[in-house]
């Protein structure tokens, strides 16, 4: 947000959103959301330090400024706190309980991220590329986004406490979301290349699947952010690339242009980073059913066994 006019070009109240390493981009894009919908609230100055970020520069993915009112600074002696508890109490619906109660973080989140996830010129051009690659044809029908959580990850549940959900709790759920989702094809990703394996392997053969690993103008790659660090910038910001164009293709949000217009739903893990995002991208009807409460709702968590639970960050 722009100094009020009285204030000149000072800004009388700021908040600053520390980029910090070592934390997966989905979680750092919902903590950004968090940030900016607070600053909006609280009529502040929003700004982004980014200088310790292992990724780069914000500017590398996403245009600065504008309606978003997120600058650039580097923080000198700021007082610092994390979302949690008393943030969630804060900016949810105290009269509702369970999914219903999330509903104003959720909308103001998604309405964050349409501000914040602006692409700048060389993310635009990934897009545009990936548009007219090998997506053209698959993007023609409608598709599921399919995340397998490996490496990153452990499941919530107690069904799965000492081990990764199983493939074929995956396929199954995929067979239940086909025909509400109306779809016939699956985008698959993961932070683990064996699991995308173990998927076509137990796949019905009859199933149209693509991934990353498909499209020439990417290197296929497992995403673990514990390695993260060790590799070079620049392939850093190229794998941070992939793991935004996943994105579009998992669960969309309109934040991409047209990529990711036709995902019909998504199956993943509330576990993971990427399964917290999608019903963002997906939008809460989608997501979570007409009355918003998880019946009918195409976001599918395959920790949770049916019991559909989402908050926006982990607390």
């Amino acid at each position: 947000m722009p100094p009020s006019p009285a204030s000149g070009d000072t800004c009388a109240r700021t908040l600053t959103y520390y980029l910090t390493p070592a934390l997966d981009l989905p979680l750092h894009l919902l903590r950004a959301a968090q940030a900016y919908a607070h600053a909006e609230k609280s009529n502040r100055t929003l700004f982004s330090e980014d200088s310790a970020w292992d990724r780069g520069k914000w500017s590398e993915y996403f245009e600065r400024g504008g309606a978003a009112g997120w600058g650039r600074k580097r923080a000198r002696g700021a007082a610092r706190f994390h979302l949690g508890a008393e943030f969630e109490n804060a900016f949810s619906d105290p009269f509702a309980h369970d999914l219903p109660r999330q509903k104003p973080i959720f909308h103001s989140a998604r309405s964050a991220l349409h501000t914040l996830l602006r692409p700048s010129a060389s993310f635009r051009a990934l897009l545009s590329s990936a548009h007219a690659s090998d997506l053209s044809a698959f993007s023609e029908q409608p598709w599921l986004g399919v995340h397998l959580a490996r490496r990153d990850q452990q499941p919530l549940s107690w069904w799965y406490h000492d081990r990764y959900v199983p493939i074929g709790q995956y396929i199954a759920e995929i067979e239940r979301t086909w025909q509400g989702a109306g779809a016939q094809q699956v985008f698959l990703a993961s932070d683990d290349p064996a699991a995308l394996l173990e998927f076509r392997a137990s796949m019905p053969v009859n199933w149209t699947v693509l991934s990353l690993t498909d499209l020439s103008l990417l290197f296929p790659f497992p995403h673990n952010q514990a390695a993260f660090a060790t590799f070079p910038l620049a392939q850093r910001v190229r794998r941070t690339h992939g793991e935004l164009l996943e994105m579009a293709l998992l669960f969309g949000g309109g934040w991409w242009g047209e990529l990711g217009e036709g995902v019909g739903g998504f199956v993943g893990t509330l576990g993971s980073a990427v399964g917290r995002m999608a019903p963002l991208g997906l939008g809460r009807e989608t997501a979570f059913g007409e009355e918003g409460d998880g019946v009918g709702g195409l976001w599918r968590d395959v920790d949770g066994r049916g019991q559909i639970e989402w908050r926006a960050f982990a607390l």
